[in-house]
């Protein structure tokens, strides 16, 4: 994780006031899907997030989008998770990849303020 080090830019980011305290419940049937996951694809090690082992979120987020509009919000994968759990996983896995790439918050932070002064 990469945030910024200035302090000024550090305080605007507040991780548990910003995130876990909005979306509690998200959060938490996230982490239930990483855990779940972890097992199925990591059996016997701590859990991490295989970043190698899958790569296409964006078509698999798409895929999780059209189950659930074509069975509705409670629609579930196969592995008996909901499909808006997967879309929530997805959306932060795509994220973070992107963080990964441009050297973390504070490279993607530091990117949306040079395209807010063009």
């Amino acid at each position: 994780m990469a945030l910024p080090t200035d302090d000024k830019m550090r305080k605007k980011i507040r991780p548990f006031q910003g995130f876990i305290a909005y979306f509690p419940d998200a959060v938490a049937l996230v982490a239930l899907l990483s855990k779940t996951a972890n097992e199925q694809h990591n059996p016997g090690e701590p859990m991490r997030w295989a970043k190698e082992k899958s790569t296409e979120e964006l078509d698999s987020l798409m895929n999780h989008v059209i189950d659930i509009a074509d069975k509705g919000e409670l629609s579930m994968d196969s592995d008996g998770m909901l499909d808006a759990i997967k879309v929530a996983w997805r959306a932060n896995a795509n994220l973070q990849r992107l963080a990964d790439k441009y050297g973390g918050a504070a490279g993607l932070i530091s990117l949306m303020n040079k395209q807010e002064k063009s």
